[in-house]
């Protein structure tokens, strides 16, 4: 029988848009530990401007941003081409019927705050 070794996950470059300082710094810091590459901003016009810049693997975007709405973000990031592969997850503490709307305004996948890691996780391995 032969032994497999342990899979590596990738790294990945992830933006991280989240008004709320606590959640951003805490998310940032897991996420870093994870060995993933990691930058944030607090409002949905830096957010947008670092995404634009930097062009991440994953973007993990509050829906409620002060400045730019979640959703104005990705409507804006779905429509510069460069910014096609990468996946951006709504993050909302509203709840699930907001899933809709986000997947219509460029979303790739929504997760409801408080985060669930696993599902985390598996949406940051998904491609």
């Amino acid at each position: 029988m032969n032994k497999q070794e342990p899979v590596t996950p990738k790294r990945l470059w992830i933006v991280i848009v989240e008004d709320d300082d606590d959640s951003r710094i805490a998310l940032s810091e897991l996420l870093t530990q994870f060995g993933h590459h990691v930058s944030s901003a607090s409002d949905g016009v830096r957010g947008r401007a670092l995404i634009l810049t930097m062009r991440p693997d994953v973007a993990l975007v509050d829906l409620g941003l002060p400045g730019l709405s979640g959703y104005e973000l990705a409507t804006h990031v779905r429509q510069v081409p460069e910014t096609s592969r990468t996946r951006l997850i709504a993050l909302t503490g509203w709840g699930p019927e907001t899933r809709e709307q986000a997947l219509a305004a460029g979303f790739d996948a929504q997760l409801t705050k408080p985060l669930e890691l696993d599902e985390l996780e598996s949406l940051l391995t998904a491609r």
